[in-house]
């Protein structure tokens, strides 16, 4: 089998291929068992290259071009970008960037992780090594001003919650290790056949206790109090959102979904990310409409706002109560690139100067730099805005200051109904799991959706459509050990590596001391 898949004509589409069809649980939570058909496919061929660090890298490479490519097409829908202002020549370099340069730029991060596998070689503890790279190369898409975190294990397995749920014990970077070793030990058995039969036996037992435990964390009581809530989606698209004759309509629509909201006997109402397109400030016209609702109905308005400080902008969420205070804001923390700030902004700039129209505003937005948790009548809800969502830190840090339930405000609607908008729900799914907290996910277009601390989604909406989404949910006090750990499975990924590299250097100097020994070298004649 080695032998055909080694041949070049076979071996580097295959590799493209099967990064492929890894993408493709991400187009349909259904499709989830392609992530094990992928990676067992590439572990095949890397454990056939491990000797190569320049055949490694490559077909790493491939891998992760195919898997890229389909999984940030979403991307492509932004295109024309009318919204920017962008000329057509402006729009392609745009489009080129972001559909082919993002995915290679993520291809060679990737592959470089990976790299590693060159000098642990073949022993019997290098699917130990591969399962840690693999999850180092996730990690790494998560670091810097240029951090993605997009197209993760975890979130290509939701479709089989009972695996997934486990992220409650060690978080998604667990989900990426016990994935990889479970496929890297499926590889191992197939390429050596009967040799291996440990390999297959070891494969089958991880897959069926990390599932059986799983689904017993998804099914344990938490028994608390139940609030009922409503998610409003005002279904207003990006580019109509901002046009100056729009507001006051926007504006009427945002309020009369929130009384009506409240007139059915909900008592804590979710806005989406910066629903309506007027700045919030104390004693405004938005305070004054949300806390009108709030004190004529006993119910609490949490909405996504834009808000000014000293002259800077934040994308914020703010909640107004019932006797007309206010709750602590948050302030989004993540700030997307080229949407809210403008990396490397004299490199680019001086490249590329009609970058600088990407952003919302004309300048860049102010980035908070802290959890805040909405201390209100029905609880104490933690708050991210959008991109926060797929980190998982935020989230965490919420939890573990005292907040019982999560919301997320969104708006993707830039995406339309696209695999983006659907990935974007799955992260926040991953969020609840990790964290044992019920989610509530207001999106200005969709999908709206209340997700349960196991990750089930009871209730959601359909995207491109106006709705009043309602649920009820329940504030939790418990803590997950994610909670407590963090991303343990990140610094254990590296130690695993650090502690491979030195054993196998040791055990070479060994080999060279025994030689030396064995084959003293002759005296010259002199």
């Amino acid at each position: 089998m080695t032998d055909i898949i080694n041949r070049r004509y076979v071996l580097y589409p295959l590799c493209f291929v099967a990064g492929a069809l890894g993408s493709l649980p991400f187009f349909s939570e259904p499709l989830f068992p392609f992530t094990f058909v992928s990676l067992i496919l590439i572990f095949i061929i890397a454990i056939s290259r491990m000797n190569s660090g320049k055949g490694v890298f490559l077909i790493f490479f491939l891998y992760f071009l195919g898997f890229h490519i389909p999984l940030y097409s979403f991307l492509s829908r932004l295109y024309p970008y009318e919204r920017f202002g962008f000329n057509g020549s402006e729009a392609v370099i745009v489009l080129i960037a972001s559909c082919a340069i993002i995915p290679i730029y993520h291809s060679l991060l990737r592959s470089a992780v990976m790299i590693p596998l060159r000098f642990i070689g073949k022993n019997r503890f290098a699917f130990l090594s591969v399962a840690a790279l693999w999850t180092l190369s996730e990690w790494i898409t998560s670091i810097g001003t240029l951090a993605f975190p997009w197209g993760t294990t975890a979130v290509s397995l939701t479709g089989f919650l009972p695996f997934v749920n486990t992220a409650s014990l060690f978080g998604g970077y667990f989900i990426a290790f016990i994935t990889a070793l479970i496929c890297v030990l499926a590889a191992t058995a197939i390429v050596f056949g009967d040799k291996s039969k440990i390999f297959a036996a070891a494969c089958a037992t991880l897959f069926m206790l990390n599932t059986v435990s799983g689904a017993v964390l998804s099914i344990l009581p938490d028994s608390s109090e139940t609030v009922n809530a409503a998610l409003i989606q005002g279904n207003v698209l990006s580019n109509e959102k901002w046009v100056d004759e729009n507001r006051d309509a926007i504006f009427d629509k945002y309020v009369s979904l929130a009384e009506e909201a409240a007139e059915n006997g909900a008592k804590l109402i979710i806005l989406p990310e910066s629903a309506i397109p007027i700045s919030y400030k104390n004693g405004g016209s938005l305070y004054r409409a949300f806390s009108d609702i709030a004190k004529r109905y006993d119910t609490t308005v949490i909405a996504g706002v834009s808000c000014y400080e000293n002259g800077v902008q934040y994308n914020s969420v703010i909640g107004v109560l019932p006797d007309g205070k206010t709750t602590d804001r948050y302030d989004k923390r993540h700030l997307v690139p080229f949407g809210e700030f403008i990396p490397y902004a004299d490199i680019i700039g001086s490249v590329f100067p009609f970058v600088k129209e990407f952003n919302e505003s004309s300048s860049d937005y102010g980035a908070g730099d802290t959890a805040s948790v909405m201390d209100t009548p029905v609880g104490r809800y933690g708050a991210v805005v959008c991109f926060d969502s797929i980190f998982t830190a935020f989230t965490r840090e919420s939890v573990t200051d005292g907040a019982q339930a999560i919301v997320v405000v969104t708006n993707d609607s830039w995406f339309e109904d696209s695999v983006g908008i659907y990935t974007h729900l799955r992260h926040a799914k991953l969020r609840a799991i990790e964290c044992g907290r019920y989610i509530l996910r207001a999106a200005n277009t969709g999908i709206s959706a209340f997700i349960e601390p196991n990750g089930n989604v009871s209730s959601s909406t359909g995207p491109l459509t106006e709705a009043v989404l309602y649920g009820a949910i329940s504030l939790s006090g418990s803590t997950t050990l994610y909670t407590l750990t963090g991303d343990l499975f990140v610094p254990v990924s590296f130690g695993i590596i650090v502690s491979q590299i030195i054993i196998n250097l040791y055990f070479f100097i060994r080999r060279k001391q025994k030689d030396g020994k064995n084959n003293p070298s002759r005296e010259r004649d002199l």
